[in-house]
C-alpha cells in the first residue's frame, strides 16, 4: 500500500462509484434474511440432535457472547458510515480517507480491548455460570472464537461503511446470502463430521472472515482512491467520530452469525 499523504488529496475530487437500486437492493436484503431463517430451521434440529443438548446448549450460551463484545463498539461503526457518507457526498478524497483511516484505527483498538477482555474473561465466566468440568475446555475455546469472530468483523466493518456508503445494496445482501448459505451449511458438515462445538465455532469464524474479504474486494474495486493506512490517522477526526456516537445506533450486527445456526453535505470537522 503506498504511503499515506494527505496534502496530495487535498483538491482532488473523489471518484464516486454508481448506486444500485435501492428498491432491489431491500428485496435481496429480505431474501437473505428469509434464507438465513429458512437454513436455521432445516439445520439447527440437526446440529441438536448430532451435538446433543448439553452442547447445543452451551454453543448458545457462548454465541450469547458476541452480541456482549458487540457493546464495545458503542455505535463507532455507524458514526463512521455517516461520515464516510458526508465525505462521498462533497466528493472530499481527503476527507472520506481520513475518516477511513482513522475509523480503522478506533476500531482496530476496540478489536484489541475485546480480545483482552475475552481473555481476562473466560475463567470468571465459567465459575459464574457454573460450566461443568467436562465442558470447561469447550467453553474456554468458544468464548475466545467468539471474540475472534467479531473483532474480524470490527476492524473490516470499515469496508462495508463504504460501501453503504455508496448504496451498494445489492453486493451487500449478495455476500450476507453467500456468508448464511457458507456458515449454516459449512457448520453442518463440520458437525457430521464429529468436529464437536469448537469446530462449529471455527467454522463460524472461517465464514466471517470469507464475508470481510469478500466485502474488503468490491470496496476496493469501487474506491480505488480509498486509503486506510493507520497513518492516516488523526486527533480532530477521531474527537469528531466520538463525539457523534451518542447520537448513533450502538445495536451491531452480529446477530446474522448466531441465526442460520442458532436460531450529502461537506462537514468540516473541530475539535
Amino acid at each position: 500500500m503506498k504511503k499515506f499523504n494527505p496534502e496530495n488529496e487535498i483538491g482532488v475530487e473523489l471518484r464516486i462509484p454508481p448506486r444500485t437500486s435501492l428498491f432491489w437492493g431491500a428485496i435481496t436484503q429480505w431474501f437473505a434474511m428469509g434464507v438465513s431463517i429458512l437454513l436455521g430451521l432445516i439445520v439447527t434440529p440437526i446440529i441438536i440432535h448430532t451435538l446433543g443438548k448439553e452442547l447445543f446448549g452451551l454453543w448458545g450460551l457462548a454465541a450469547s457472547f458476541l452480541g456482549f463484545y458487540g457493546l464495545f463498539d458503542f455505535g463507532l461503526q455507524s458514526a463512521i458510515s455517516r461520515f464516510l457518507g458526508n465525505a462521498l457526498g462533497a466528493k472530499d478524497v481527503r476527507q472520506f480517507n481520513r475518516m477511513a483511516s482513522t475509523g480503522k484505527c478506533l476500531l482496530s483498538g476496540v478489536s484489541l480491548l475485546i480480545i483482552v477482555f475475552a481473555v481476562v474473561i473466560v475463567e470468571p465466566a465459567q465459575s459464574i455460570l457454573r460450566i461443568p468440568e467436562q465442558y470447561v475446555y469447550q467453553f474456554r475455546w468458544l468464548v475466545l472464537l467468539a471474540a475472534v469472530n467479531i473483532t474480524i468483523s470490527i476492524i473490516m466493518s470499515i469496508y462495508g461503511a463504504a460501501l453503504r456508503a455508496s448504496e451498494d445494496f445489492v453486493y451487500l445482501g449478495c455476500i450476507q446470502l453467500c456468508a448464511h448459505v457458507v456458515r449454516s451449511l459449512g457448520g453442518l458438515i463440520i458437525v457430521l463430521a464429529g468436529k464437536g462445538v469448537v469446530g462449529l465455532a471455527v467454522m463460524s469464524v472461517v465464514a466471517t472472515g470469507l464475508e470481510q474479504s469478500t466485502i474488503f474486494l468490491r470496496c476496493r474495486k469501487r474506491f480505488p482512491q480509498l486509503n486506510t493506512a493507520f497513518s492516516g490517522f488523526e486527533a480532530a477526526a477521531a474527537c469528531a467520530l466520538v463525539s457523534t456516537i451518542d447520537f448513533c445506533s450502538s445495536k451491531s450486527n452480529v446477530g446474522h452469525r448466531v441465526i442460520p445456526i442458532a436460531n450529502r453535505q461537506n462537514v468540516n470537522v473541530q475539535c
